[in-house]
Parts: C-alpha cells; structure tokens; sequence
C-alpha cells in the first residue's frame, strides 16, 4: 500500500493497544473469491470479522491484492466500525523441501514498489501455467476420463 495508509493502519494499532484488552482478536490469513481457494466477497468477509468482533484481519488472497483495489476504492482502511485491515497477500514460492512449493504471507507492502507488482505478475503467470499443465494431465489419464464419460463429468479451465 502507500505510506499514508501504513502510516493510518499503525496509528489504528496503537490506538488499539491503547485500550489494554487482555485478549486481542486478530486472524491474518483470510481468503476471498479473489483467492482461488476463497469463495467469499470483501465485503462478506468483512463482516463476517466485524460480528465475530475481531480487532485486526489481513486478506491475504493467493497471489493477488485486488481485494485491497476494492478496499481502497471504497476507504475501508479508515473506517473504525471495521477491524483494522491490514494489506496481505500470500504468495506462492518454490521449495523443493515442501514438494516444489509452499506459500508465504506478506504484510504492510508498498503496492507502487515495482519488484513486488512483478513478482505478483510472475506468479500469477506460473498459476496460469500450472493450470495448463494439470489440465493437460487431465486429458491424458485415461482413468479419469473413463469416470467423466461415465458419470457425465467435465472440467474446464474457465471460472
């Protein structure tokens, strides 16, 4: 994000310090449709985390900020009736030591530093190219499309 909005969000945090709680509600890594493995809208879950009375909450969709484009559009980032957002993503990375990949959450970015808007452009290229793949694969195991003829199964690479 920018400056001005990190700068918001910690001022936010220690206002919430502030308060003392003994017990502070926090959940980093939610997921929207934005997500390929999210199924709720921003807006959903952002209320999902206001009635579960949640202090602080990062979206951290895989591999893409778009939630934040929405979340900026509509100034949510100031609006106290909401938990603190703070801007997360989850990236996918490779690791041979976790089966060629695993993911890494990141926080407070700057959304106009360019290294990080390409990476983010890398990645979403090698999910593309994954799905390529697993459809490929798909397509040629004969198991399977035994089971799709008989059960009048189909996949597709479209949403």
């Amino acid at each position: 994000m920018t400056s001005e909005i990190n700068r918001l969000i910690l001022d936010r945090i220690k206002q919430l310090l502030l308060q003392n709680k003994e017990i502070y509600r926090i959940d980093l890594h939610i997921h929207t449709k934005y997500s390929s493995d999210g199924v709720q809208t921003v807006s959903q879950a952002l209320r999902k985390a206001k009635e579960k009375h949640f202090d602080i909450i990062s979206i951290s969709d895989h591999d893409t900020i778009d939630a934040y484009e929405e979340i900026l559009k509509n100034n949510l980032f100031s609006d106290t009736s909401l938990p603190i957002i703070i801007p997360g993503v989850e990236f996918t990375v490779s690791f041979p030591e976790y089966c060629g990949r695993c993911h890494v959450l990141k926080y407070l970015y700057d959304i106009n530093n360019m290294q990080f808007r390409n990476n983010l452009n890398q990645n979403i290229e090698a999910f593309n190219n994954r799905i390529k793949i697993w459809f490929e694969s798909i397509s040629k195991n004969l198991c399977l499309q035994y089971f799709f003829s008989i059960y009048g199964i189909s996949c597709s690479e479209e949403q």
